[in-house]
């Protein structure tokens, strides 16, 4: 078998990452092999426990940063890919690519381009067989931490790399999904900021084709404008993905924005105030909204229901310090709808800090510091502002029931 090894060298600067048991892996074998790797040590196990009861929902979910180490393994042996760390350790390898990325550049990516983290991970997306499983294996892993509604969210035209057509890269997804039964939901198309116009009408346009009309068969729900929102700026009507927003309100697709995530000396709150006028239902972080609160009034006049992900926020200190300091305090404060995600079940974070749906609502409760009350309507929010028509008000009061 030819053996392809994947490292440092493919990817991050051309040198082979071999592992070592060190200290630091000593002192993080917290954080599991598996993609549900948050420490939940330090909550009360009764806590922990309703957390994990409670039905929830993932609006802000991608799944190339949602993979599970064991997923990669599989797929890497038999691509004859020899990973750069074990399953065990692979979040933790990752973690330092992202950290050594954010050193470099403050975490910018190539005009055209995404960041290495995820092209690590898109290159086991890249068959029929690895949409469809994948997209399966995420949503098993989300039902078993008690997640009930999902929109799992992804460029198709990052799957292309070894001959599939973004329609066959879309169609692969929505049989994953519908695979299976436990998670009600569907797919949200990503157009990359970093590409040109035609990227953004392109995604529009798949979206709109494969929207779901049908309760009981999911399909595409929305589209959504993501990646480096400090380089690549979606505040003015000459921005490049303008024309991607615009045919998808008018070709009728239920639109999201990443907005007002990155810190603002990168301009993230110039983007936050053009996404409110957009159309768009929701936006996606809105971290911004601590520099200009009274952006608020706007959010709840515009009926715009924020993703908020507190653990992909703090993640290296980054954009948002801690927990505690978190703006959805001020989203709380101001009346904002907000709902709970988890971003990238792999990806986000950092060494100590890894999210999950159990996770995200038990740092609200405790580490924020709102509260139960917080937690049970973020996840209400999320239900009456799911895009797919499988959420209807009986939907909605069902799960309501379940919230105690």
């Amino acid at each position: 078998m030819l053996v392809h090894v994947v490292g440092a060298s493919t990817l991050f600067c051309g040198f082979v990452y071999f592992w070592v048991v060190d200290h630091r892996f000593m002192e993080q074998r917290r954080l599991m092999a598996n993609s549900m790797s948050a420490d939940l040590s330090k909550f009360e196990p009764s806590a922990v426990a309703k957390a994990k009861r409670w039905p929830k929902v993932e609006l802000h979910l991608h799944l190339d940063g949602s993979l599970s180490p064991e997923f990669i393994a599989r797929r890497a042996l038999v691509r004859g890919i020899m990973l750069p760390a074990p399953p065990e350790r692979l979040r933790y390898w990752l973690m330092d690519r992202k950290l050594d990325k954010l050193k470099k550049d403050d975490n910018k990516a190539d005009k055209g381009g995404n960041w290495p983290v995820f092209d690590f991970c898109n290159q086991f997306l890249q068959t029929n067989l690895e949409l469809r499983e994948g997209t399966a294996d995420l949503l098993s892993r989300l039902g078993s931490d008690g997640v009930v509604y999902a929109e799992i969210r992804f460029c198709p035209e990052l799957h292309t790399r070894e001959g599939l057509s973004e329609d066959e890269v879309v169609e692969a997804a929505i049989e994953g999904f519908r695979s299976q039964k436990q998670v009600a939901g569907g797919l949200i198309l990503v157009a990359l900021r970093s590409k040109d116009s035609a990227h953004g009408v392109h995604t529009a346009r798949l979206a709109a084709k494969y929207l779901q009309k049908r309760n009981d068969l999911p399909g595409v729900v929305g589209m959504d404008v993501a990646g480096d929102e400090g380089t690549y700026p979606l505040a003015t009507d000459k921005a490049a993905m303008v024309e991607g927003v615009m045919e998808a309100l008018k070709l009728g697709v239920p639109l999201t924005l990443h907005a007002g995530e990155w810190p603002e000396k990168f301009g993230s709150l110039a983007n936050l105030q053009w996404a409110l006028d957009s159309g768009a239902r929701r936006i996606g972080h809105s971290i911004a909204i601590r520099s200009q609160p009274e952006l608020a009034t706007l959010m709840k006049k515009q009926n715009i229901t924020v993703e908020v992900c507190l653990t992909s926020n703090i993640g290296n200190g980054f954009k948002v310090a801690n927990y505690s300091v978190h703006p959805v305090k001020t989203m709380q404060e101001q009346g904002v709808a907000f709902s709970l995600s988890s971003d990238n079940l792999l990806l986000s974070g950092d060494h100590a800090h890894a999210p999950s749906p159990t996770a995200e609502v038990l740092h609200l409760v405790y580490d924020v510091g709102l509260g139960w009350e917080a937690a049970k309507m973020s996840i209400i929010n999320g239900l009456k502002s799911a895009f797919s028509p499988v959420v209807d008000q009986e939907f909605i009061e069902r799960i309501e029931q379940k919230l105690n």
